[in-house]
């Protein structure tokens, strides 16, 4: 499963489960498979919210775009009428 959110995340732990040893505490090597499984959804999470945020800028970019060549467009005509008149 690749986290998509913190709330995932957040699940994925409350269902971890640790075999204990019999002088007290948990295994270790089961602790690092643990670690090692929430070091991959943070790493699935952190690329989809990479991933959004370049579309946001990618958006906001071709909005940019779109604004300057309207704002060249509105000036090439205002000259045109200024040179005209």
């Amino acid at each position: 499963m690749a986290a998509k959110t913190m709330e995932e995340i957040a699940e994925i732990m409350k269902g971890m489960r640790f075999r204990r040893c019999v002088i007290g505490g948990v295994r270790e090597d089961d602790v690092w498979r643990a670690i090692e499984r929430l070091q991959k959804e943070y790493r699935s999470l952190m690329e989809s919210e990479r991933e959004k945020a370049q579309a946001l800028i990618d958006e906001r970019d071709e909005w940019i775009s779109t604004l300057r060549a309207k704002l060249r467009a509105e000036r090439n005509r205002h000259m045109a009428e200024d040179y005209d008149g």
